[in-house]
């Protein structure tokens, strides 16, 4: 069996967060241009949106996402002050853990190629980083940042 400590130590905390702030900030920075319509909104959603209207819909809800599971990670960095119940704040990361698995499957699946090449090892980064954020001591305030 693999020792925890053995992977914390091997895996800094510091490395995820700030990989899920940078990865998550271009996320929704791209989700913004397709929105905006300066990306074809064919790039994302697996190649399946058909309609201008059907493109709205999807990039607002992935824009909420995006922007609410960027602002989990910066108050779990202590850089949003704001106080979260620790049990809260764990199971906000094993959610994202959840999306981000699933996303991946479904990266693997879309019908287009960038999108199964590119974002399908960016999704499995974004949940291996949220993992890693799961795994914190519950006397650590979230709201100090982390070193």
């Amino acid at each position: 069996m693999l020792n925890l400590q053995i992977l914390i130590k091997y895996f800094p905390e510091k490395i995820a967060t700030y990989g899920l702030i940078i990865i998550l900030s271009l996320i929704l920075l791209m989700h913004l241009m397709v929105f905006v319509g300066l990306l074809p909104y064919e790039m994302v959603w697996g190649g399946r949106l058909k309609t201008k209207s059907d493109m709205v819909i999807f990039e607002a809800i992935s824009l909420f996402i995006n922007a609410l599971m960027l602002s989990i990670v910066l108050i779990r960095a202590g850089i949003l002050k704001i106080k979260l119940n620790i049990l809260l704040l764990k199971l906000a990361f094993w959610v994202m853990v959840a999306i981000y698995s699933l996303n991946t499957l479904g990266n693997l699946a879309s019908l287009n190629t960038f999108e199964r090449l590119f974002f399908s090892p960016l999704t499995l980064i974004l949940a291996i980083f949220s993992w890693r954020l799961t795994i914190f001591e519950e006397t650590k305030s979230n709201t100090q940042p982390i070193k």
